[in-house]
């Protein structure tokens, strides 16, 4: 992912543009990313240095040289350095060093060699890897062990896609304008910001849907881990129809608030296919609970409820009691924020008639009593874990009042 500093980009009134590649910038920097592929793909076993030695070497104009920069960190993002990791580097230079030392002051005098070969014997190593350990926890000094290949068009194309990530980690808020044909392109995309642990709230609108995304600066505490989930959600947009994103960030070192915005528009629409995500607590639930004989069947939720005016509600899962067949929808809120869980309960005060538990963590201090007794709807407060015991007698309760 791109860092701030590598993004191209410009101010228009209050708006941030990212800078489009004209046809004979877009050729020039094909001709760097092939260049650059090129020496990646021939570096396997070189020093980090010697990599970015003959990186420096490729010709770059000025106006070339954000771009460059870009792809070059791009690139080093697919690459995985690493030194020999049976030989601890800061004792074996201790090790060396004292001994060179002790060599000077010696009648013999110091033989680099000598010292090398004395420490492979002793480690059972080469001299060799003696002395690519040395260093060996210098970044600088690794040797490139992998490289994620890619071809150039890619290349320029995950550049693109990072320059926008890197945009949105600065933002405040964001709304998106998504449209497609599929429900379940939707729904994919739903899980997904839950998947994110992204604080959103979502709605319907005639051409599809209005999703609302805090952003990482709208935190008490700004977060980067906040911001790359966030960053994350731009690929799963891209598999909708059409989708218009805008952004309120915070750009530049004088952190000037301005509107970034993003559009774009499949030609062909995205298979139906891939598997629901959930946040690692739920799914940790649902493999438990279709383990477990008792008195509930779960299966995966795939309905989509919607309230005019209100919000939309995706339940995460689906309990089937076995004797009677009475079906309870179960949300978790691990990662929610205390008003979001009011919502939900605006949600359910506003005429929601199907059954569902909602998980709520301790520590966002919302009593288990707050839900409306008119309502088929409970709320399970949890300290750290989902328990399946407590989830269990969360429904049979449930179950249990709504027919009182």
């Amino acid at each position: 992912m791109l860092t701030a500093d590598l993004v191209r980009a410009r101010k228009k009134g209050g708006e941030l543009i990212l800078s489009k590649l004209t046809p004979k910038l877009r050729e020039r920097a094909l001709e760097l990313a092939e260049e650059y592929i090129g020496l990646f793909l021939h570096a396997e076993g070189e020093r980090e240095r010697e990599l970015r030695e003959a990186i420096d070497g490729v010709p770059v104009g000025a106006r070339e040289r954000k771009l460059a920069l870009g792809l070059i960190k791009l690139l080093f993002d697919r690459a995985e350095f690493g030194g020999p990791t049976d030989l601890d580097p800061p004792t074996l230079r201790r090790e060396i060093f004292e001994a060179s030392a002790a060599a000077r002051l010696s009648d013999e005098g110091f033989d680099r060699e000598a010292i090398l070969d004395a420490f492979a014997a002793k480690y059972e190593t080469t001299p060799e890897r003696i002395e690519d350990a040395l260093f060996g926890d210098l970044k600088e000094e690794q040797r490139l062990l992998r490289f994620d290949r890619i071809g150039p068009e890619s290349l320029l194309r995950e550049y693109e896609l990072a320059s926008a990530q890197a945009v949105l980690l600065r933002a405040e808020s964001i709304e998106v304008r998504a449209e497609a044909k599929s429900q379940t392109a939707f729904r994919q995309l739903f899980r997904k910001l839950k998947f994110h642990r992204l604080l959103h709230r979502i709605e319907r609108a005639p051409y599809g849907y209005r999703i609302f995304i805090d952003g990482p600066l709208s935190l008490f505490q700004s977060s980067t881990r906040y911001g790359l989930r966030l960053a994350l959600i731009l690929p799963a947009l891209r598999q909708m129809d059409r989708f218009e994103l805008i952004a309120r960030v915070r750009w530049g070192s004088e952190r000037e608030r301005l509107v970034f915005t993003l559009e774009e528009e499949r030609e062909v629409s995205p298979r139906e296919d891939g598997a629901p995500v959930l946040p690692e607590e739920v799914t940790e639930l649902y493999e438990a609970m279709k383990k477990r004989e008792g008195r509930f069947g779960v299966e995966l939720s795939d309905e989509i409820f919607d309230i005019p005016g209100v919000g939309v509600l995706l339940p995460d899962l689906r309990f089937n009691d076995r004797d009677t067949g009475e079906v309870v929808y179960f949300e978790a809120m691990g990662y929610w924020s205390r008003e979001a869980v009011f919502k939900r309960i605006d949600f359910v005060e506003s005429g929601f008639d199907q059954k569902i538990l909602f998980a709520v963590p301790e520590r966002l201090r919302v009593s288990e009593d707050v839900l409306p007794d008119s309502r088929p709807a409970a709320l399970l407060v949890y300290k750290s874990k989902l328990m399946p015991r407590r989830v269990e007698a969360a429904l049979e309760a449930l179950l249990a009042f709504s027919e009182s």
